[in-house]
């Protein structure tokens, strides 16, 4: 007895006795079409041969024929009569039997016999089929809802687009898996599994320009489902060892915003159920997205109402001690001190212009009246004033040495760009 399986497209047997060799012709598969098996299983109809030619009746390939001899031992069928497994219009496979001995072995009210027989068989391997598949869809729906939990308990993106395919693998089988997500004009690889170089394909962007299939999908916003790649326009002319691929649009509020993929070696494995079931695991997953982003969206806008609330606290109180304060040290020391809390600062240093410009080569000040023109952007500060300024807000100067008297600071290099030489103008600067 041979079953067709859908997935490889190929008449495979399920059961055979009293032949020499049992297990080598249990190694043979027939395409429909291919020898009397496949012509019976592609007519659905009965036939009855009195005589087999098996050059004829038997049209295999050097492999199988060696296989056949082996399970005969050696002898050639004389008659066979193959009957049909049909569950209405559809056909579930054939039953063969030979006779090694008698020509037209088989008449008419055996077929008659073997045609209920099989139509027996028919009903309950179509039972079989029907409590398998409700099974499988019970399952499928338990992996949907395990993933829905999941999902909508995850309200980090990055996490959610880590752990996508994995979650889907006990809904949908698949070799390989893709996840893409929508840039603009982009689509960029954002989870891969089951490719040998799944971590190095991460990052990958492909336009939606140069592929027909995404433009497709896009558009109409439905999966697309390819039975065999090799046959498809739209697919290179490369050599692939997963010919199936189903293709499903991450949709949410009516836009595509991502793009699943997934492939298996079998030529024509994704069933329209399949589709079905990707179809609601995408739509749950886009939901998923889209409330991770919306929540993300609020944390950070959290933190900036935050931070824009500690700013203002500081604000008020920095204007709060400002106001009672009449002495100019004071009010310096109370800027530094707020700006260092403010930023976390290691150091915080409040620089003031003396209105007398210094000399620092000399030591001489001069006075510089309002009418004339200032000979830089500020005057040059007083060095005593400088190093007062700083170490009253400032654990430790910021200048290393030990400068003497009446000598100017040395200024570190990451202040002012040459050491040695003081800043002009007014200065505030924290580190």
């Amino acid at each position: 007895m041979l079953l067709w399986d859908e997935n490889t497209s190929q008449l495979i047997p399920r059961t055979c006795a009293g032949y020499a060799d049992n297990d080598s012709l249990m190694k043979i598969n027939y395409q429909s079409g291919e020898a009397l098996p496949g012509m019976v299983f592609e007519t659905k109809s009965p036939r009855r041969v009195d005589e087999v030619s098996f050059a004829r009746d038997y049209a295999l390939s050097a492999e199988n024929l060696f296989l056949f001899r082996q399970a005969s031992g050696g002898r050639l069928p004389v008659s066979t009569m193959l009957i049909p497994i049909l569950a209405g219009a559809q056909g579930l496979g054939v039953l063969v039997i030979d006779n090694f001995n008698t020509q037209a072995a088989f008449k008419a009210e055996d077929e008659t016999l073997l045609l209920s027989l099989t139509q027996q068989v028919a009903l309950s391997l179509e039972n079989v089929r029907l409590v398998q598949a409700t099974q499988e869809r019970a399952g499928q729906l338990q992996a949907l809802n395990d993933v829905a939990t999941s999902m909508t308990s995850s309200l980090r993106s990055e996490e959610l687009v880590a752990s996508l395919l994995d979650q889907l693998r006990p809904v949908l089988p698949f070799d390989t898996a893709t996840l893409l997500l929508r840039e603009n004009k982009l689509l960029r690889v954002a989870a891969a599994s089951g490719f040998t170089d799944s971590e190095k394909r991460l990052g990958l962007t492909v336009a939606v320009a140069d592929s027909a299939l995404f433009q497709e999908m896009i558009r109409v916003g439905q999966p697309i489902s390819v039975a065999d790649v090799r046959e498809d326009a739209r697919f290179p002319q490369i050599e692939t060892p997963r010919l199936s691929w189903l293709g499903v649009p991450l949709i949410s509020k009516g836009e595509v915003i991502g793009v699943i993929t997934l492939e298996k070696w079998q030529s024509s494995f994704y069933t329209p159920d399949h589709a079905q079931v990707a179809t609601t695991f995408t739509g749950q997953a886009a939901v998923a997205l889209e409330n991770a982003r919306l929540y993300e969206d609020s944390v950070n806008r959290a933190a900036e109402l935050d931070q824009r609330s500690q700013r203002l606290a500081l604000l008020n109180r920095f204007s709060s001690q400002l106001s009672g304060l009449l002495d100019a040290d004071e009010i310096y020391k109370v800027t530094a001190v707020e700006l260092r809390k403010a930023f976390a600062a290691m150091r915080v240093s409040a620089v003031r212009l003396d209105g007398r410009e210094h000399d620092a080569g000399h030591g001489q000040r001069s006075e510089h009246h309002a009418h004339e023109p200032a000979p830089h952007h500020g005057r040059i500060l007083a060095a005593n004033r400088v190093e007062k300024a700083i170490h009253e807000s400032s654990p430790s100067p910021p200048w290393s040495g030990n400068p003497g008297p009446g000598s100017p600071p040395k200024w570190p290099g990451w202040w002012c760009g040459r050491r040695g030489t003081s800043p002009r103008g007014t200065v505030s600067r924290s580190r």
